[in-house]
């Protein structure tokens, strides 16, 4: 059976339809979720705003991030 899918992010042709992302957009996942953590570590009671300002991660990624709950921020 075709165990093939596509990611969400890029929309490039991966091996296992089972997971949502990439390897290439999965190992990115991983880093900006790597630069927030290190930024709230710093600053705990930064805003979503604040991440997106103060780092190279657009507010819509700091979002989804907060809407997975991988993050929880102030508002």
């Amino acid at each position: 059976m075709n165990n093939f899918g596509f990611c969400v992010e890029c929309g490039k042709v991966k091996e296992n339809k089972q997971i949502s992302h990439c390897n290439e957009c999965h190992s990115r996942h991983r880093e900006v979720f790597h630069e927030i953590k290190l930024y709230l570590m710093k600053y705990p009671s930064a805003t979503a705003m604040d991440i997106a300002n103060n780092t190279n991660v657009k507010v819509e990624q700091v979002m989804h991030f907060i809407r997975d709950g991988k993050i929880h921020v102030k508002f």
